[in-house]
């Protein structure tokens, strides 16, 4: 158990650290009138590279460590409501980002490639959805923070 919950522990650094990571970059690049497409292009790697593993590492070792926990001091400790706002409120922002952001990131990558400099129409929506879906989730995962607190 001391394993996965360092593991746990190591996912959700990548995770949180890496999309401050991505803010602290694009806002630096934007104040030096950096390109748009290479702010994208840094912010999408940071995604697919540190966070969308941070987040799959979380939810992966926090669904061990539930498994786990429910043998060992079986079903008493696993109905208390502080326990399900973490588990559930944290699976659902892994997921976003996971299922949503990481794949937003790698496609606003590939049609800026495709745009070979230029900011095509579809690049903004793209940089507008994953900017929405990763604000959500942080929110998502702070309230997973809050259940885990108040554990």
């Amino acid at each position: 158990m001391d394993f996965m919950l360092l593991i746990h522990f190591l996912g959700m650094a990548a995770w949180f650290g890496g999309v401050v990571a991505a803010m602290v970059v694009k806002n630096a690049l934007e104040q030096r009138d950096g390109s748009r497409s290479m702010i994208a292009h840094l912010t999408a790697r940071i995604y697919s590279v540190v966070v969308g593993p941070g987040a799959l590492l979380t939810a992966v070792s926090g669904l061990v460590l539930t498994m786990q926990l429910a043998q060992r001091v079986g079903s008493d400790v696993m109905g208390q409501p502080k326990l399900w706002v973490m588990q559930v409120t944290g699976l659902v922002a892994a997921v976003l980002v996971v299922g949503i952001a990481v794949p937003t990131a790698t496609q606003l990558t590939r049609v800026l490639s495709a745009a070979e400099g230029e900011w095509p129409p579809a690049a903004g929506r793209l940089d507008a959805r994953l900017g929405k879906v990763i604000y959500v989730s942080i929110i998502i995962y702070v309230l997973a923070m809050g259940g885990a607190v108040l554990l």
